[in-house]
């Protein structure tokens, strides 16, 4: 048990990582949430994030509605995937690049990582 909780520990890190390069990255060059997207994105399709190549549309407005698109489709994988679970992740301040993750059980947070492609 204590091993899972330092696995569970380390990939909600890695995850929360990744969330505040994607936010640093919004005030340096506006890639704001690529990171997760592309960990998503290879995750789904079982390639290497390195490998994968995912190119945002340059107009703001367009890259955070697709970016909002994106997080929606995956929650919903999720909501199916968990038969009635309620983890939940969304955006809380796309200006400031936050998220938020809610989870009512190791499995359900564990579910959450793997999807990011983070393995525990």
């Amino acid at each position: 048990m204590a091993g899972m909780n330092r696995g569970l520990g380390r990939g909600l890190s890695e995850l929360l990582n990744a969330s505040q390069q994607a936010s640093v990255a919004q005030g340096r060059d506006g890639n704001f949430g690529q990171d997760l997207i592309k960990r998503s994105l290879a995750a789904k399709h079982g390639t290497n994030p390195e490998d994968e190549s995912f190119e945002l549309p340059q107009d703001p407005s367009v890259r955070l509605q697709e970016i909002k698109a994106h997080i929606g489709d995956v929650e919903q994988e999720l909501t199916d995937s968990m038969a009635g679970a309620h983890a939940k992740f969304m955006i809380l301040d796309s200006a400031q690049g936050r998220l938020t993750i809610s989870f009512h059980s190791l499995a359900e947070l564990e579910a959450i990582l793997q999807r990011f492609g983070i393995k525990i």
